[in-house]
């Protein structure tokens, strides 16, 4: 009886990745959408940076000072003719809607916004970019830059930090006033405890580390590229749990993403659920971390990419070359925790996992044989009874809840495929009815 349930078992995956596969291409790659933006008479080469307090509060930053907003439905510049003299804008960053600033060049160039319009808040007579700006609240606000500057506001005005570099630093994060990190050429981090600035220096003189982003004091990540291996640069990726700094694997027979390219930007939604972009002129793309291995995300972006930022694990925005801007969202499903219940084979059954939640109307079972057929009711059965007791089973049951919704609409607007799906269920049932007996 165990072989013929693990025979079973087996088919239920091999179902379930056949859904996976025939749904990948029509559910993961059109979730990437590119937004259009007004741009009147002028379109930028590059989009360089990304931030929203929302999902429907979004600015992209780029060449020629240009800053676009997007609310949900449109996406617009929002300029003044004052802006006429300000280069590229690197890094943007908010505490609030009615709080936002842009950093960029070539003359230590900060541009702030009210909620209602923007204004030039800083320049200087020095020639030197400005590449990454974060700050902890409203009245502490760190810029970085060539030089290794650093600048921060307190509210009122910038002032200069001596960071003890004269390395170009591209990126500032933290998330504490005394637990901060900004990183940039030749592996140069340095970390702010609250009084000075140190130096850590990760990889060798030929290390650019460009962003940073972590979940916790004791889960960081910072990414960029190494020219350690002769006429090739590399994309890494470099992690922090708290007591030391590692370079994580990544499997480099994957071209045309972090090999002959770099890692520009990193952000995540949780400590399993990080997302690194990159690339070169001839394209980029994606690579997403789930706590265990980094894979290469099939977005269909072709764009060399530089900056990340989501409002949720669903709803994620990438900017890069050529003028991109690229929105993801996943079918909509509800991520509970603890105890909850479960009704993904038409009853309800309480887990004490995370799982997805789904309605009796994206159920795929019910769609085929019905609510209270016997064919739902063993399948439900084999739920309960097989999979939910071991841990591979709970992960089958888990991607079935994920894929319900999309499953469920794809059989509403293809009958063939439908009878497809029906026909490899139906061919399970026997196995399992007797693995069960």
């Amino acid at each position: 009886m165990i072989r013929k349930l693990n025979i079973a078992l087996l088919f239920v995956v091999i179902i379930t990745f056949q859904l996976t596969v025939v749904l990948k291409e029509t559910a993961c790659a059109a979730s990437w959408d590119e937004l259009t933006c007004e741009t009147g008479d002028y379109i930028p080469t590059f989009m360089r940076g990304v931030w929203g307090s929302a999902s429907t509060d979004v600015f992209f930053v780029g060449d020629g000072g240009y800053i676009f907003h997007y609310d949900g439905q449109s996406c617009y510049p929002l300029l003044d003719n004052n802006f006429a003299d300000i280069d590229t804008l690197y890094g943007v960053w908010g505490s609030s809607p009615d709080d936002v600033f842009a950093v960029g060049g070539s003359y230590v160039q900060i541009l702030h916004f009210d909620g209602n319009e923007w204004s030039i808040m800083k320049t200087s007579k020095e020639a030197q970019n400005l590449y990454g700006v974060w700050g902890y609240s409203p009245n502490d606000v760190f810029a970085v830059g060539d030089g290794g500057i650093i600048l921060r506001y307190d509210g009122e005005s910038w002032s200069k930090m001596e960071s003890g570099t004269t390395r170009t630093l591209y990126a500032i994060w933290g998330n504490s006033k005394d637990n901060i990190y900004a990183a940039g050429q030749a592996g140069t981090l340095l970390h702010f405890d609250g009084m000075n600035w140190a130096s850590i220096y990760l990889g060798s003189v030929s290390t650019t580390l460009y962003d940073i982003w972590g979940s916790s004091s004791n889960d960081v990540y910072v990414v960029g590229n190494s020219g350690r291996y002769e006429n090739q640069i590399t994309g890494i990726v470099y992690h922090y749990n708290g007591s030391n700094w590692a370079e994580k694997f990544l499997d480099f027979s994957l071209r045309g993403l972090y090999e002959d390219g770099a890692l520009h930007g990193v952000w995540g939604s949780a400590s399993d659920d990080v997302y690194a972009v990159g690339g070169d002129y001839w394209g980029g793309g994606l690579i997403h971390y789930d706590g265990e291995h980094w894979t290469v995300v099939d977005s269909g972006i072709q764009s060399n990419l530089f900056d990340i930022w989501g409002a949720s694990a669903k709803d994620i925005y990438v900017v890069g070359f050529g003028y991109s801007i690229f929105h993801f969202s996943e079918p909509s499903i509800v991520t509970t925790s603890s105890s909850v219940t479960t009704t993904g084979f038409s009853t309800t059954s309480a887990y004490t996992s995370t799982t997805s939640t789904i309605s009796d109307d994206d159920c795929p079972l019910d769609i085929i044989y019905g609510t209270h057929a016997e064919e739902t009711k063993l399948l439900r059965q084999f739920r309960d009874n097989v999979l939910s007791k071991t841990p591979e089973g709970r992960e089958l049951i888990k991607l079935y809840y994920l894929w319900s919704p999309v499953v469920v609409k794809a059989m509403e607007q293809d009958e063939e495929f439908k009878e497809e799906v029906q026909q490899m269920m139906d061919g399970v049932l026997p196995m399992i009815e007797d693995g069960m007996e």
